[in-house]
Parts: structure tokens; sequence; C-alpha cells
């Protein structure tokens, strides 16, 4: 090729025709045809072999073992920012099967079109499924607006809006924000395409391994109060493959993938009332059973009742073996590190890591550094695997929130007298909603100010609720401006309960800002101030502050989201030109609450206890 005229193409480009492969291809096993790459190959970056070679992205890890197997490296000289693509039949999909289709706001399996896992939201691997985040054009919501009017004028003309009707509409949407999360639906077009969607592929990959047999898996999921954790875990139970168990096992529970176990750590205060809990919940309990040895020997036990049960099993199939793992649910996961030696936690790992149990533990939490609240020996055997829910932050999310929550049932369930009255109404109650949900993104300041310090699936219910009270004849449909309303009047947490979710690094930062009142400094209090009271922390006791000595970028993150949570304030509006660690702060939560919760909390680093209660000169 000449490197005076290439003839228009991109530099590192090979000569010849598109479907020719470049001349430094070895060749193994039988004859390919020009161009052709064996299974497995890589392409090299920049040679697309006359065509566009995209398709789904690797999953993780390239094969069984992490690795690419037996593929070879063979890359030609790449372009600028392009990334080599495995060639040959895509790999097996692991992000788990599509939403069970038949239920209200989901698709089927066969248009499931999630995105492929390596790609991200139209990444690489070939074309992927339209933008579902983008909000919806001026002419789109225009025509949602005008079929609403056009269904409202048609309910007032057939009869208008009957107190009945809008009585019934209301009961019906509360019942589906009031379903318990083990049977709840309300997010899981969330779950599938929104912004819980990586979360709920990997979830369902992990527990798939421990159905499959092919190891005991942990994880935690870390999210805010409210974000949806628990629903998130229940749909994805709701998607694992169920064994056939035959029609006298029809009316059991649904989630018939695993024997699930849900421990609260208000309701098991101890080791021998948990016991209890797990044996009612695997229904092995009996009157005369007592707690005889330790912990684990008693959770041994019970799973070994489970081996030796196995019902419906005759012939060879009646072999010991456990009929279907466990899945234990630790709810409020932080709460069982405050218990002195973590004893449940550590039977639990421990017996993960033997043969003698199926079986598998997801926390929930709302700390991302619940890790560190591990002792040393938990740690090891735990695999502190996290999965993050975030709060929802775009309006894509939070229309299709509410348009599961005001959708209603269809008329055909119920009788035809019925229908027919409630038909006009029925229509016009479901344009309306599809109005609103269009209309979130440009109209609803108030939501907007709140998406951009996060927004969680409770809060948004609240919205809901509160907006359905203000339902009558007169004003029969629910509206933007309602729902603007109600998220005006939606208060902050108390300040306790914001300081019990904060992590070390937010609470030290808390403590600092604290230091520099008790010295009273005078103002302006700054973040560059904050830093040097936390550089004098790390210094006062090196070695038992080590733990914390976070990088910059985190300590950073950290007081953006303590000022996101209204624990921190700035003093006065943000001057021209002026850099953010020059800012004044001031504290927006009174300073004896912190010592008080600094002094009487449980499980707190010692090193964070005297530095909050320590009297400062």
């Amino acid at each position: 090729m000449s490197s005076s005229n290439n003839g228009g193409k991109r530099p590192g480009s090979w000569d010849g025709p598109p479907a020719q492969a470049p001349p430094n291809r070895k060749r193994r096993g039988p004859e390919l045809e020009p161009g052709e790459l064996e299974p497995g190959e890589i392409e090299p970056a920049g040679y697309s072999g006359g065509g566009s070679r995209g398709g789904p992205a690797p999953v993780r890890g390239g094969g069984p073992a992490g690795g690419f197997g037996g593929s070879r490296f063979e890359l030609g000289p790449p372009f600028a920012n392009e990334r080599p693509r495995i060639c040959g039949p895509p790999p097996p999909r692991e992000d788990g099967p599509p939403m069970r289709g038949g239920q209200r706001g989901q698709r089927e399996p066969e248009d499931w079109d999630a995105p492929p896992m390596g790609g991200g939201k139209g990444g690489g691997g070939g074309r992927g499924p339209p933008r579902a985040d983008l909000p919806p054009s001026a002419s789109a919501v225009k025509e949602a607006k005008a079929a609403a009017s056009r269904a409202h004028k048609e309910a007032l003309a057939a009869g208008g809006f009957p107190k009945r009707l809008v009585t019934w509409a209301r009961a019906t949407v509360l019942e589906t924000l009031n379903a318990p999360a083990t049977r709840s639906t309300l997010l899981d077009a969330v779950h599938r395409e929104g912004a819980h969607a990586p979360a709920f592929r990997e979830l369902h990959a992990l527990l798939k391994r421990t159905v499959d047999g092919i190891e005991n898996v942990s994880t935690l999921l870390v999210g805010p109060r409210g974000c949806g954790k628990h629903r998130l875990l229940s749909a994805v139970l709701r998607q694992m493959p169920t064994p056939d168990r035959g029609p006298e096992h029809e009316e059991e529970e649904e989630e018939l993938a695993f024997h699930r176990v849900d421990l609260h750590a208000l309701l098991v205060p101890d080791e021998p009332t948990a016991l209890m809990a797990i044996a009612s919940q695997l229904r092995v309990a009996h009157g005369g059973m007592t707690m005889r040895g330790s912990f684990c020997d008693g959770l041994r036990y019970l799973l070994h009742l489970l081996r030796r049960a196995r019902p419906g099993c005759e012939g060879e199939g009646a072999v010991e073996a456990q009929g279907r793992p466990v899945l234990f649910v630790l709810h409020d996961f932080e709460q069982f590190t405050f218990r002195p030696k973590q004893t449940l936690l550590y039977s639990l790992f421990d017996l993960m890591q033997t043969e003698d149990a199926q079986m598998a533990v997801v926390g929930l939490t709302t700390r991302i550094d619940v890790a560190d609240l591990l002792e040393k020996r938990v740690r090891s055997r735990c695999s502190q695997r996290q999965l993050l829910l975030p709060a929802l932050t775009g309006a894509d999310d939070c229309s299709r929130v509410l348009g599961a929550a005001l959708s209603l049932p269809s008329l055909l369930t119920y009788s035809s007298a019925f229908a027919a009255k409630a038909k006009p109404f029925h229509t016009a109650w479901s344009a309306n909603s599809a109005a609103v949900c269009a209309s979130l993104a440009t109209e609803a300041p108030q939501l907007k100010r709140r998406l951009s310090m996060g927004v969680t699936a409770g809060q948004l219910q609240t919205a809901v609720r509160l907006a359905l009270l203000e339902l009558s004849e007169q004003q029969p449909l629910v509206t933007v401006e309602k729902l603007e309303t109600a998220l005006r009047t939606l208060v902050l947490p108390r300040p306790e309960t914001i300081l019990v979710e904060c992590s070390y690094v937010e609470l030290l930062l808390l403590l600092c800002l604290k230091k520099l009142l008790d010295k009273e400094l005078p103002p302006p209090h700054t973040f560059r101030l904050v830093l040097r009271e936390y550089a004098g922390f790390l210094m006062a006791d090196a070695d038992g502050t080590r733990q914390f000595d976070y990088p910059r970028d985190l300590l950073t993150k950290a007081f953006e989201h303590l000022i996101a949570l209204g624990l921190i304030a700035h003093a006065e509006p943000r001057p021209r030109g002026v850099a953010n660690d020059q800012l004044p702060l001031q504290l927006a939560i009174d300073a004896e609450v912190i010592y008080e919760y600094v002094k009487g909390s449980q499980g707190l680093a010692n090193a964070i206890r005297r530095f909050g209660t320590t009297v400062t000169l």
C-alpha cells in the first residue's frame, strides 16, 4: 500500500476487496473462504471484512473459565477509538430470560430486546434496540394531550364521571400501590429496560448458577431506601426456571425455584429466634423443636431435613439430595453486622463453602460501605459482590412507574353491564394517564428539581397517593399539577433516619464540619477547610485511621451526596468565578443530633466514635 496516496482510505486500512482477509492472517484448520474468520477468533479492530459483522457483545469473561478459551489474538493496525470484536457464532446470553408475559404492561418473551451486556445503551455489537430513555417529542406530547381531551369530552357526553367510578379507580390504583413486594409488578418496566436493568440481569445470572447447581452465590443489593431492592429480587425470582412439581403442588407458593427464607434484623434479635424462623419458613418446624449446640449445627440440621424429605421422588430419584436450593434474604443487612461476633452471618457464609447445602444469600442494605462492617473471618467467606440500584434520575423511568401505577385493569374481567357503563371513563382515564406520563419531561419543574438529586419509587408512590386524595366528581383525573403539588408537600425524613444510612466517609465529613463550628473559626467554612480537618483526623492516629484514608474524588462525591440529602447546605448563593471547594457551607442539621447519634450508635468504629465525642477547644 502506498504511503503517499491511499485512495481516500483511513490510515491503517488494508488494500484489496472488502471481503478479502488481511495478508498477515494465518490459516488453521480446514480451508476458509476469503475474509472468513474461525469461530471464536477475534477480528482486528478497523477491519470490517466487507460489511457490518456486529452482533451481541460478548459476555463478561469470554468463556466458562473467565477467558477466551482457545481463541487466538491476531490484531491488525486498529483505528482510533475502535475495539476488536469476537467473530464466529454469537456466545450464549447470560443475562437471564425475559420478563414473563401475560401481565399488565409487559411484553412477550420474543419481543424482549434488552441491550447486550457488553455494549451498553447504543453500544457496539451491532444495531441495538431503539433508545427508550429519550424524552417524548413535542409532537408526541401534543398528540397525547389531544387524545386525552377527546376522550374527556366523550366521557362527559356519555354521562360524566360518576362518583362510583372515581372511587373504583382510586381503589384500584391503591391496590396496585399497596401490593406486597413479592407480588408487585409496579417496577417491572424499570427492571426490564430502565435504570435497574443491569442489576436485574446480573442478579438473575447469579441466582441461576445456584439453581443449576454450579455454585453457591452471595451478593448485596445496595440502594437508597424505597428504590425497589425487594421488588427487584422478587421480580428476578418470578423469572427463574421452576421445576415440574406436578398438579398437586399448583396451589403452593409461586416462587418454586427456591425455598425462600426472609430474615429481618428487628424480628430475629438473636440466633435461637432466627433458627426457629428459618425452620418455620422451611416448613420443617415441630412443637418439640429446641436449639441444641451452635447455630451453625442447627442450620445444618434444618438443611439436612430438606435433603431427607425431597417429596415426589421415587426409585432412583429418591437419592438423598436437596430438592430445591434455599435463598436467604437478609433485610437491613447492616443491622446484622452490629451483633456480637456476627454469628448468624458467619454461619451462613461458612455453610456456603461446603457441599452440605445448595443455597444463596442476598442482603438488602442502604449503606454502600457495608462490606467494611464485616469481621475479617466473615469477610473472607463472603464474596462482597455488590449490585447498585440507583435512584431514578430520568423522566422516562418516572413515566414507567407512573404508567404502571395509574393503569386500570381490562374491563373484560368485569360484568358486561359494568363494562358498558365504565368504558367511557376507562378510556378517558387511560388517555389522561398517557398524557401525564408524556408531559413529565417538559411540564414538571418540581419533579425535574428532585430528579437532580434522585427520586425513589417510594417517593413517587407517595405522590400518587396524595394526588388520589384530590380526586372528585369535578376533578376526576390525576394531572401533572396534582403530582407537582404532592411532590412539593413531601418532606425529608428525620435527620436521625438519614444519619443511620450515611456511610463512614459521609459521617466523617459531617463531623469535620461540626469540628470547624465547635472551634468557632471565623467563616467562611469551606470544603477545603473540611478536608484539612479530615487530614488532621488521619494524622492523629495513623494506625487506627488507615482504613479511612480515601482518595479526594471519593470525598468530593460523598460531600455532594450530603448536600443532596440536605444535611449540608451552601451558606449563600454561588458567586460567579468561585471554585466549589471555596463556597461557604453550613450544617443543615443540629450539631447536637450528630453528637447524640455518634455517642449512642452501635457498631460504630472506635476511631470515629472518639473523633465525634471528643470535646474540641
